[in-house]
This record gives C-alpha cells, sequence and structure tokens, in this order.
C-alpha cells in the first residue's frame, strides 16, 4: 500500500515580479514534485496510467474518467554510452551518441512497460477506482573491469585488450510477466495546510520468460591457439538459466501451436 500526501500553503503576501521569480528559481528543486520523474507516471493528469507508480495518485485528478487504450514507456539507464552536442537551448543537428571507449565496469539497466486498456473512474469527490492489463519486463548487465573499444574485430583482440584485467566477470538477467490490477483510492484527510491521500492495489501477476547468465573468475592465460599466438581461459565459472516455457519453442508445430505452448506455461522453475 502506497500512502502519498502534500502540502498546499497558503497565500501569503504578494512580492514584487522579479524577486518572485528568483525566489522560485532558487527553491523549485527543493519543492518540486518528485513524483513526475517519468514522462507518463505520477503527475496528477497521468490518470490510469500514474497508478503504477502511486496508487493514491488517481484520486486528485481533474477529470471524471478517463480510459488508455494502449501506451509503451521504456526507461533505459547505461554508463556504456554517451550523448555529445546536445543542446536543450538550441538546435543540436550534430548531436552524436558514441560509445564509451576504456577500461570500466559497465552497466545497462532497463524496462519496458506495455499498458492495454488501462481506466479510471473518480466515484465521488473524495474516491477513484482504477484497473487494467499490462506486460512488463526488465533486463540488468553488469561486467567487471573491463577494456572496450568499438574497433575491436575479433576474441583474440578483446583477449589481448583485457589480459591486465583477468579474472574477468559479467552477469545479464532478463524476465518479462503479464498482469492485470484493481486499485482503490480515497482522500483521509484535507484541511487549509494541505490533503493526505492513501491507495492500494492488488496485482494478478503471471511470468511470462526468464532467463540468467553469470560468469566469473575468468583467467586469460597466453598460449597457442589454430598455431597462432593467443590467448586460452584458464579458469572460470559460467552459470546459466532459462524458464522452462522457452523450452516449448523447440518442438514440432506451427508458429500459432508453439505461442500457445509457449503461453500456457508459467515461466519459472529454471533450467
Amino acid at each position: 500500500m502506497y500512502l502519498a500526501g502534500y502540502q498546499i500553503v497558503k497565500e501569503g503576501r504578494l512580492m514584487s515580479g522579479r524577486y518572485l521569480v528568483l525566489l522560485m528559481l532558487i527553491f523549485i528543486p527543493f519543492f518540486g514534485s518528485s513524483q513526475n520523474y517519468q514522462a507518463v507516471h505520477g503527475s496528477s493528469y497521468a490518470g490510469s496510467l500514474g497508478v503504477t507508480n502511486n496508487p493514491a495518485s488517481i484520486v486528485h485528478v481533474p477529470y471524471s474518467w478517463d480510459l488508455t487504450l494502449f501506451s509503451v514507456q521504456a526507461k533505459h539507464s547505461s554508463n556504456a554510452v554517451v550523448i555529445n552536442n546536445l543542446s536543450l537551448l538550441s538546435s543540436s543537428t550534430n548531436t552524436r551518441v558514441d560509445a564509451v571507449q576504456g577500461s570500466n565496469k559497465y552497466f545497462l539497466m532497463a524496462n519496458q512497460d506495455l499498458r492495454i486498456l488501462n481506466g479510471r473512474i473518480r466515484l465521488n469527490e473524495e474516491s477513484a477506482i482504477a484497473f487494467g492489463a499490462g506486460i512488463r519486463s526488465g533486463q540488468s548487465f553488469n561486467t567487471g573491469m573491463v577494456n572496450w573499444r568499438d574497433t575491436i574485430n575479433s576474441v583474440r583482440q578483446f583477449m589481448a585488450d583485457n589480459f591486465a584485467n583477468s579474472p574477468l566477470s559479467a552477469y545479464v538477467r532478463g524476465q518479462a510477466w503479464a498482469e492485470i490490477y484493481g486499485t482503490y483510492a480515497r482522500r483521509l484527510m484535507e484541511n487549509d495546510n494541505g490533503i493526505l491521500n492513501a491507495g492500494i492495489t492488488l496485482n494478478i501477476n503471471r511470468g511470462i520468460g526468464a532467463a540468467y547468465v553469470s560468469s566469473s573468475e575468468l583467467y586469460l592465460q597466453p598460449g597457442q591457439v589454430h598455431g597462432q599466438a593467443g590467448y586460452l581461459l584458464n579458469d572460470g565459472k559460467l552459470d546459466y538459466g532459462y524458464s522452462s516455457n522457452l523450452d516449448e519453442w523447440d518442438q514440432p508445430g506451427t508458429s500459432q501451436e508453439l505461442r500457445k505452448a509457449f503461453l500456457k506455461k508459467h515461466g519459472p522453475p529454471f533450467h
């Protein structure tokens, strides 16, 4: 259950225009709403989509009802790429997305959110309900210290660049699931100083698929590979697993039959 509250400060004495603007610029970072950090989540105008971030947000909405037939949102965070020559104040015709090169511990965090038939209905001035379905997925990737450059064209060259970083390690994980939900929220308290709303969401989830690969203690050792100087893996640990329903794609049958068999099974247990 999530609780959400905020203060409505009483209006004070008016100031001159320039002092008011100056104070706004100073204090906006301290009093800005933290619920608006994503494009369609959290705002009081997000309607039925805001419920996934804060169930209590569906009460303080200016519309009696809303319906979102279809929406997609993706969010990615990584230190493996950098955006150059981007300006928010002028035209950015020379903007480039470049790979970060050199020795570093690289990571990638990603999630995708697909929503279908999400709705919100205001029951009265103090309460509202919301409902919907969706498919969500997330991935994470992380490495130990590794040397990377975009001109690497062979495994032999990659090992030569990373001999000093031995032992190597990395992992990648991913999962997807479907869900349906129902939410109820209401206003608990209101006075001259603020409003307190509360909301609760009931989710029913079903796993679609998941997989992971993890490697560690990969030591590189100089040696002969196909008659040429190269590198060998002297030691290491490799673990992997995937949800059992992924095996259904390796069975005989039409695409429609395989898809039905795949969706019929839950994600885990792992193989």
